[in-house]
């Protein structure tokens, strides 16, 4: 996998001018920001805010699945 990615970039390098280098590391950058800060918030776990509607022992789990 981290060959093929290696292969990727270099051939991408080659390709590219100084700017365009420059720019697809400012894209990655500005990218891996934006999921870093709003990922946590979009796939956190909402679990302990649910509240299930049947009060039996080991029910809050299977109630949780059936609705997410």
């Amino acid at each position: 996998m981290w060959n093929d990615l290696k292969q990727e970039v270099k051939m991408l390098r080659q390709y590219s001018t100084p700017l365009g280098n420059i720019w697809y590391v400012i894209q990655f950058i500005f990218r891996l920001l934006i999921v870093s800060m709003i990922g946590s918030q979009v796939y956190g776990d909402e679990q302990g805010q649910f509240k299930c509607d049947t009060n039996q022992p080991g029910c809050q789990n299977v109630c949780y699945n059936s609705q997410g």
